[in-house]
């Protein structure tokens, strides 16, 4: 092991040494890649995939009853906002009184006038 003093501008702290296992390799050898120890490896066997099922086939009923439908919900919600409308424009001509609240003063009674 040697030592080396810093560099200037890398950190000012001393070097260590390198470990062995970490030294150069004499040349000729080099060290294996990654790639290369994931295919030395035996993968397990695995069971071939099924194919994925066909699709199910398109009945045009279906299609025309979904369409039909769609349009319907369409009207309702159109005929929904109309007559809501329609509603409120004819309350609003309406005078109302809560009559289940009770009255909020309580009106003044009569002096009694007892012999």
């Amino acid at each position: 092991m040697e030592y080396r003093p810093p560099r200037a501008g890398s950190g000012g702290g001393a070097r260590r040494p390198v470990p062995s296992d970490r030294r150069p390799r004499p040349a000729g050898q080099q060290r294996p890649r990654l790639a290369d120890l994931r295919t030395e490896r035996i993968a397990p066997e695995r069971a071939p995939r099924r194919p994925a099922p066909p699709p199910p086939p398109q009945r045009p009923g279906l299609v025309a009853g979904r369409v039909a439908l769609g349009l319907l919900s369409a009207l309702v919600l159109a005929a929904t906002g109309y007559y809501w409308q329609v509603a409120d424009d004819f309350s609003d001509g309406l005078t109302t009184t809560d009559v289940i609240a009770g009255p909020t003063e309580r009106p003044r009674t009569a002096p009694s006038t007892s012999s």
